[in-house]
């Protein structure tokens, strides 16, 4: 995967999909588990260090 600056934080949503904290880039990542890769929607992040997925709220 290329573009990342700095991921520092992981997690798994319920269905499987990746969310990354790409820090220095200032996103959440979301890689689902069918390929492909994108930028999750969230209000404000600024150098995102740690993430947790609810249940219920992946596939935005």
């Amino acid at each position: 995967m290329t573009g990342l600056n700095s991921p520092y934080g992981l997690a798994f949503g319920p269905a499987g999909a990746l969310y990354i904290a790409d820090f220095n880039n200032d996103r959440v990542v979301e890689v689902p588990v069918r390929g492909g890769r994108r930028t999750v929607p969230v209000a404000g992040p600024h150098t995102p260090a740690g993430l947790a997925v609810p249940p219920g709220r992946e596939g935005y």
